[in-house]
């Protein structure tokens, strides 16, 4: 059910956006009552965490190689394919900026992206022998606020070079062994 549920939340969040979208509506493309959503998800904005974080699995899954070009390379790939997250992301991140009841549940998400980004960065370091020169919870943070901005610039600006520009973050936070 749990899956189904998810499914269905990333399809409407991502065709109504944050403010429309509503748990009576991914309900319904779930098949599923209301009742059913909340018993696993107790609101809205926690039914997007998970939707998003299952999202942010799948980017983090796409990224690979040894290099931090090779990162940046699969990084940007992602960029067409990852735009109505993207969008999503800015738009959450707002909607937790404009509603106090809602900042505690984007925290959330942002650590638990972070830690996942974190642990995703140390598996790929310790394969291709380089290190952070700094603390991997600060490179996190650093790493995903870049990409976000960068993606940002991406979808509104074509002269930007996302990969180039990551590469060369990446490459001031790591170093060789």
């Amino acid at each position: 059910m749990e899956t189904a549920v998810l499914d269905a939340a990333r399809a409407v969040f991502a065709a109504r956006g944050v403010d429309g979208a509503s748990v009576d509506a991914v309900a319904a493309a779930a098949g599923l009552t209301k009742g059913a959503v909340y018993s696993r998800f107790p609101s809205k904005e926690a039914l997007f965490v998970a939707a998003a974080l299952g999202h942010d699995d799948e980017v983090l899954a796409g990224i690979a190689g040894k290099t931090t070009a090779a990162w940046a390379r699969s990084w940007a790939r992602g960029l067409a394919a990852q735009r109505q997250w993207a969008l999503l992301g800015m738009e959450f991140r707002l909607f937790g900026l404009r509603n106090r009841g809602a900042a505690d549940t984007t925290r959330e998400w942002q650590r638990a992206s972070h830690a996942r980004l974190r642990r995703e960065m140390s598996r790929l370091l310790e394969s291709s022998g380089l290190r952070l020169r700094v603390d991997a919870d600060a490179a996190a943070a650093i790493v995903a606020a870049v990409a976000a901005g960068l993606a940002q610039q991406h979808y509104t600006d074509d002269a930007v070079d996302a990969e180039k520009l990551m590469k060369s973050v990446l490459d001031l936070l790591t170093e060789s062994r």
